[in-house]
């Protein structure tokens, strides 16, 4: 579903939206968080992902991790499977990181690009 709660076709990312007799009615009196993930009957999921040709739904990110950048959507992710992709880099080897995330970089080993 887009911002406008209108259904996207085939293989276009959007709101994962939810609806039927065993999805929660509402948060416990929590109104606003209620509000916030209703939409209409539709109950959204706090995740984006898209339906292919034949039905089958594909889970892209939750909805927390998605970076808005020059009008486009980018989902870590969905960059995190691409960096895999490519053989060629040296990936730093991080200590415990005692709190919160861990924080760590890459470099090329050689030059590529992401298009």
């Amino acid at each position: 579903m887009n911002e406008e709660g209108e259904f996207l076709p085939a293989r276009e990312v959007g709101k994962i939206v939810i609806e039927g007799p065993n999805v929660i009615p509402e948060y416990w009196r929590k109104p606003e968080a209620t509000a916030e993930s209703r939409r209409g009957e539709w109950f959204r999921s706090g995740y984006f992902g898209y339906l292919d040709a034949d039905g089958f739904l594909y889970v892209s990110a939750r909805a927390k991790d998605m970076i808005i950048s020059g009008g486009e959507n980018i989902y870590p992710a969905a960059i995190e499977q691409m960096l895999m992709e490519i053989a060629d880099l040296d990936w730093p080897k991080l200590p415990y990181w005692p709190v919160g995330e861990p924080i760590g970089m890459m470099r090329p080993a050689t030059p590529f690009s992401l298009k």
